[in-house]
Parts: structure tokens; sequence; C-alpha cells
């Protein structure tokens, strides 16, 4: 009785003491789309990806859709990230805004103030992993696989008011995993900023709504084969951001929340010491209630006038805690 009630206890003690240290994860790190929540751009990734409510300079409309009425003329922005284990990302952009005029009003005039405006952006993510070592049901190789998964999304903003802007942004996937074997799907995103003075501002973004991978697998296995469905995250942001400009300094936070129970904050900070230099910072994927380690980043920026157009190159450090190695972005920008 004495050996079965200490066998009883060790067996509860090591039990309990493997349930609490397994890692606590949840259920949207195996969501579908995850290359899409790793940032755009070297800007967003060293500033922690707490972009939502950023209305200034080189922000992306692609953290918030009403951003792209923002914009200061054409603006054009590339980035490449290197990634270990083979992995790729890459980000295009290109934005522009459009100032509408009463009748009899010269746009050309000074202090001449447009009656509307409205925003338009278009943009690629390209994301894959190659050199994956294919092998048969016996351990044969098959040769070299590769996956390919691409976001293509248009977004269009209007300006409310001078204090208000809403936009929408539409989202293209398609997902090539193997030998003519992918899926494609559309999603919406709907954002809105206010600003509650010229340097503080409010946002809220709604992410990824309808986006949902649907498989047929009956290509590959005949009669085997099964249809499924991967929804992706729908996720909800609020964020603010205030500028202080004399300090030529930027603050940005956010909280973010998904239908799959995932909450995570972001930070970001940037601060440019002498003209056209940027320093930046942030956290991303701080999450209070698992094991996830938050991912921090630095980078800088640096941008100069060449004939009228304002080029600028960027680089971000992004901790990969599960990687042999972290991420580098590096990217370009032009405007005129």
């Amino acid at each position: 009785m004495r050996i079965y009630f200490r066998l009883t206890i060790t067996f509860a003690l090591t039990a309990g003491g493997l349930a609490t240290a397994q890692p606590d994860f949840g259920s949207w790190n195996s969501a579908p789309g995850a290359f899409s929540r790793m940032g755009f751009g070297a800007r967003g990734a060293a500033m922690g990806n707490a972009m939502a409510a950023v209305a200034h300079d080189d922000a992306t409309p692609y953290y918030n859709p009403a951003i792209a009425v923002l914009t200061e003329g054409h603006r054009f922005n590339a980035s490449y990230s290197l990634l270990s284990l083979d992995r790729t990302l890459n980000t295009l952009i290109y934005s522009k805004r459009f100032d509408f005029y009463g009748r009899g009003v010269d746009p050309n005039e000074e202090g001449a103030k447009p009656r509307a405006a409205a925003g338009f952006s278009a943009g690629l993510i390209n994301a894959g992993v190659a050199n994956i070592d294919g092998r048969d049901a016996h351990g044969y190789s098959t040769g070299e696989l590769s996956t390919s998964e691409n976001l293509v999304f248009v977004a269009m903003a209007m300006k409310l008011s001078d204090k208000l802007q809403a936009g929408v942004l539409a989202r293209l996937y398609y997902f090539d995993l193997y030998e003519e074997f992918g899926s494609t799907t559309v999603g919406v995103d709907l954002g809105a900023m206010y600003h509650l003075t010229p340097d503080l501002v409010v946002a809220f973004v709604v992410a990824d709504f309808n986006s949902v991978y649907r498989w047929d697998s009956a290509e590959l296995y005949d009669m085997n084969g099964a249809i499924t469905e991967d929804r992706f995250p729908e996720r909800k942001t609020l964020a603010v951001s205030y500028r202080a400009a004399e300090r030529k300094l930027t603050l940005a936070g956010e909280f973010s929340f998904d239908n799959m129970g995932g909450t995570l904050f972001r930070a970001g900070v940037e601060y440019e010491p002498i003209e056209r230099l940027v320093l930046r910072g942030g956290v991303d994927n701080w999450r209070a209630y698992t094991d996830e380690p938050a991912r921090p980043s630095l980078g800088f920026g640096y941008s100069y006038d060449v004939g009228g157009v304002v080029a600028g190159i960027d680089y971000a450090w992004v901790s990969e805690p599960y990687s042999p190695e972290d991420r580098h972005v590096v990217g370009i920008s032009a405007s005129f």
C-alpha cells in the first residue's frame, strides 16, 4: 500500500510538472496566412508593426486602409527580407492621393483647399519556402519542393472630415502548396482614423474578414481525398499614436485581438536625431497569457532629395526566437 501511494504521488507530481512545463500557445499560431501577419516593409518591422495609427511620412495603408488618403503625391515602397530556413518574404506597394476641388477653384493657388480627397493603394506580399527535401512513402528522395504564398491587395480611402478618415482594403490570397495543389481566397479589411489633435491619432481596424482557404485533395488522393477549410483569424485592432513634431519623436501602441482567442500588444518608437536620419525601435507579439515570447526590433531610415524625388533606404532587425537566425529587412522608397 505504501509503495502504491508513493508511485501515485510520484506520477501526479511528474504529470503536473510536465503539464506546467509545456509552452502555452494558441490556435492562431497554426492559422493560415501567417506570412501576412509578419508586417510590411522595413519601417513597420522596425517599429514592432504598431503602425495602424501612424499617419505621417512613410505610413503604409496595409496596416490601416484609411492611411491611403493621407499619402502625399506618389509613393512607392519595396522591401526584401533576409530569412533563415530557406524562407522568402518580399513586399511592394504604390500609393496615391487624389484631391477634388470645387468649381472655379484653382488648385495651384496658394491656400486652395480641396472640397474632398480620396486615396488609392495597391500592393503585393510574396512569401515562400524553398529547398524542401521531398520523400516518398519508402523514404526515397523525390527531388526538391517549394511553396509559394502570395497576397495582392487594393486599398481605397476617403477623407470624411478634417479629423476623420475611413478606408477599405480587399485582399486576394493565392497559396501554391504542392504540384498544382493550391487554394485562393478573398478577404476584406476595414479601417478608420480620428485625429483627436494634430499630433494625437486613434484608429480601429478589422482585418481578414471572410478570409478562408478551401482545399480539395481529391486530385491527389482520388477517393481518399477530402474537402477541408482553414479559416484565417479575423483580427480587430485598437491603435494610438502621438507625434511630438518639435522633438521629432513618434510613439505608437496597439492592442489586437482575434476570433481564435489571441490577444497581443505592439509598441513602436521613431526618433529623428538629425535631419533625414531616423532611428526606430519596437516590440511585436507581446502576449500576456501565453508562453510565446515577444519579438523586439530595431532599425533606421535615411532619405535624400534627388532631382525632386525624395528617395529613402530603410533597415530593420527583428528577433525570431524559434529560428537559427534573426530576420533582417531592407527597404527602399521614393516619393514624387
